[in-house]
């Protein structure tokens, strides 16, 4: 197991998970591997912004500005690539887990609060989340998405 000091979203990001450990504090799930990281979800959110030209909290002011969500805000990372995450949870979860949008191809229900994403690589992770609340951060997300393309080809 590699552990790595400080993690940059890229396209083949699928999920951040909080690992509540010693040597770590989070869990990346990458289309061929997982990377283990001394940073929180949110500080590698936030390290993620930074690397690719902008800041966390100028990125959710503009989501807000753009569509009115206030709550659990998708992000958009890096706009060039399209890659947007949102968080499962309040970002001020101990469980809250960011899911990047783009390697979604469906999401299953399990139990009341359990759901199955299943990743476009085959893989799935099982969150302790109703699948109600999964399907809405995608629809944010594919909101944003279109809003950030139609700007593009409007300009």
């Amino acid at each position: 197991m590699v552990i790595v000091d400080k993690y940059v979203i890229n396209d083949s990001s699928m999920a951040i998970i909080p690992a509540k450990q010693i040597d770590y504090y989070s869990v990346v799930a990458e289309r061929n591997q997982v990377v283990y990281v001394r940073q929180t979800p949110l500080e590698i959110i936030k390290y993620s912004c930074l690397h690719y030209w902008s800041t966390y909290e100028g990125r959710k002011e503009a989501v807000i500005y753009h569509t009115g969500f206030k709550r659990k805000v998708p992000i958009p990372i890096d706009l060039e690539q399209e890659i947007i995450t949102f968080p499962t949870h309040a970002i001020d979860d101990i469980d809250c887990s960011w899911i990047l949008y783009h390697q979604i191809i469906n999401i299953i229900s399990i139990k009341k609060n359990e759901t199955k994403v299943l990743f476009d690589n085959g893989q799935s992770l099982n969150l302790k989340i109703s699948k109600h609340i999964l399907l809405t951060q995608m629809k944010r997300s594919l909101e944003i998405l279109h809003k950030i393309k139609r700007l593009k080809f409007s300009g």
